[in-house]
């Protein structure tokens, strides 16, 4: 239920968009979202489709694509993906290191006519 809120942020911002844009459709909407986010994509499709009936994006398709959790060593500077119950940089041993968490979602793309 609490996608309910966002997702009438999401269609207010793309319709906002699209008639700056003079659009006549919006086709898709792609998100970004981290791994970790708290929200459905599939929810967030029913509501859309729900609210956009009637409207410009009333077929308008949500794909979402998720950003995953990486990690990077305060110590050599690298970046990597996390690995399983592995608390240390695999270039350089060291365990001072600092999680890079996203757990939102923001509009990516749209695809519109």
């Amino acid at each position: 239920m609490h996608e309910l809120p966002v997702t009438k942020g999401l269609f207010k911002t793309a319709m906002a968009e699209a008639e700056k844009q003079h659009a006549t459709k919006i086709k898709t909407i792609t998100l970004k979202m981290g791994e970790n986010c708290d929200y459905v994509a599939e929810i967030i499709q029913e509501y859309f489709s729900m609210i956009a009936e009637g409207t410009i994006a009333e077929d308008c398709v949500i794909k979402a694509e998720y950003v995953h959790t990486t990690v990077v060593c305060k110590d050599c500077g690298k970046e990597f993906s996390r690995a399983e119950f592995k608390y240390a940089c695999p270039y350089c041993n060291s365990e001072n290191l600092k999680l890079n968490i996203f757990n939102d979602f923001y509009i990516d793309t749209m695809e519109i006519e």
